[in-house]
């Protein structure tokens, strides 16, 4: 699927990953969870539009990834997990009668270390 896309603009790319934060300090706090429904009615919308968000935490992690921008943390490269989502991954979902597909228009910002072993 040969399809151009033309780039978002920044500011909708700050609203999706504000949401992603949003959604995150909500999950932490029982008090809100009523507000979760609203959160994923606003995600829903952007998928409407095309836009997909992403989270990472606690995806296996290597260098052949093109989706994330990853610090490592510790000294080991070893078995590798994302701890930290400073950023979510945003793509752009196209679809036609041959499937889904994907584009990332904004790579994920992470924090990756050694996986603990239990």
């Amino acid at each position: 699927m040969d399809v151009k896309i033309i780039e978002p603009p920044k500011a909708l790319l700050s609203a999706l990953s504000q949401l992603y934060d949003l959604e995150q300090k909500m999950l932490k706090r029982d008090d809100l969870a009523p507000m979760h429904r609203n959160i994923g009615k606003m995600k829903d919308a952007f998928e409407e539009l095309g836009y997909r968000i992403e989270d990472p935490q606690g995806q296996s992690y290597n260098e052949t990834r093109v989706d994330l921008e990853a610090s490592i943390a510790g000294s080991s490269t070893d078995d590798l997990v994302v701890t930290e989502v400073i950023k979510p991954i945003i793509r752009y979902v196209m679809r036609d009668s041959g499937g889904e597909y994907t584009k990332v228009i904004q790579r994920g910002v992470v924090v990756v270390e050694t996986r603990i072993k239990n």
